[in-house]
């Protein structure tokens, strides 16, 4: 099956866009440089190609228009791809130049390749995928095989972290659903097979994601292979809600799922002082679930971090793209009257 799957992505060509009208383009002046590359920090001097994809992912779902900003930033990313299809992380010195130098390793190879792979299918021209980008998506989602722990049908954070993580595993997944269902120019008459492969890849990493990591007793998931957790806000708590944010059937209803994580932890998420970050994703994941206040809210109180020190790019598309989309919707109620 593997085989098969490497043979499907370098198939896989991305339908049309999105239908929706994109009201705002994503603003990165000061993330993105002049030659695409996207800072983590508002005018810092490291790439981590993790955070910036996933910035442009989560606003383009959103609907802010982010064509000129993800094609820069790919043009970017396919030169500095390594041959086995991974990504670093990368540097730059004082230089008005700007050369970026890998640096250090990639926080995580699995969800960096997923994530690098649902960008390609996501931005795509309606007239199909070049072909640079799908050399790009091919190496990626070998190299992505590559991690597979053939035991436990799960994926590992790289070749020299043999880890495995509940939020990865939940984009890797996403990622592969993503692949089954993209329209593709293939040989007549082979139309069908490979999305069959993919299909099957993505419901029997799901099976993998209930078995390794759901524990039914406790009634959540553990966050990883380790024997023991991390705790705390980040990454335990966080972590429940990635099902949600990407859709992975579970046997609980999302609702009540939901409810159940905002009535243990929405004062630390919204008191902001429990975490560096201020998690613009459970924001996200609020304004996904209909809880269009508790999104209000985050970006009133996340509004004086930005730029900060605690703001990294992908806090500042959420930010945007969530400002712009509430918008659209009349607030329910008071930040006041949803604070613990």
């Amino acid at each position: 099956m593997k085989a098969a799957l490497v043979l499907l992505v370098a198939a896989v060509l991305c339908g049309a866009p999105d239908a929706a009208v994109l009201a705002r383009e994503l603003d990165l002046t000061g993330f993105q440089a002049e030659d695409g590359a996207i800072r983590v920090k508002f005018g810092g001097d490291v790439v981590d190609p993790y955070f910036a994809s996933k910035a442009i992912l989560e606003s383009k779902r959103l609907g802010l228009d982010v064509e000129r900003a993800s094609a820069a930033w790919i043009r970017w990313m396919i030169a500095h791809q390594l041959p086995d299809g991974r990504f670093e992380r990368y540097c730059s010195g004082s230089s008005v130049a700007r050369l970026w130098t890998a640096c250090a390793e990639a926080d995580a190879d699995d969800a960096t390749m997923a994530i690098w792979i649902q960008l390609l299918l996501s931005v795509a021209p309606a007239q199909g995928m070049p072909r640079a980008w799908r050399t790009s998506l091919a190496s990626a989602a070998a190299y992505l095989q590559r991690l597979r722990d053939e035991r436990l049908g799960v994926y590992q954070i790289s070749s020299t972290q043999p880890v495995a993580l509940l939020m990865d595993n939940i984009e890797v997944y996403a990622a592969l659903r993503m692949l089954a269902t993209a329209p593709r120019v293939l040989p007549a008459g082979h139309a069908g097979k490979p999305s069959s492969v993919t299909r099957l890849a993505s419901g029997q990493l799901r099976d993998a994601i209930m078995d390794v990591f759901w524990d039914p007793v406790a009634r959540r998931f553990r966050v990883s292979t380790q024997v023991q957790n991390m705790g705390g806000f980040y990454p335990d708590e966080v972590a429940q809600l990635y099902p949600l944010l990407d859709d992975l059937p579970v046997d609980r209803p999302s609702a009540a799922a939901y409810r159940d994580w905002m009535r243990r932890n929405d004062s630390t998420w919204l008191d902001m002082r429990a975490d560096h970050y201020p998690w613009g994703l459970v924001a996200l994941t609020a304004f996904k679930m209909g809880d269009d206040a508790r999104a209000r809210c985050w970006l009133a109180k996340a509004a004086p971090f930005r730029y900060g020190p605690r703001w990294n790019v992908l806090e500042e598309a959420i930010f945007q793209a969530l400002n712009a989309a509430t918008e659209r919707v009349k607030p329910t109620e008071p930040c006041s009257a949803i604070e613990r």
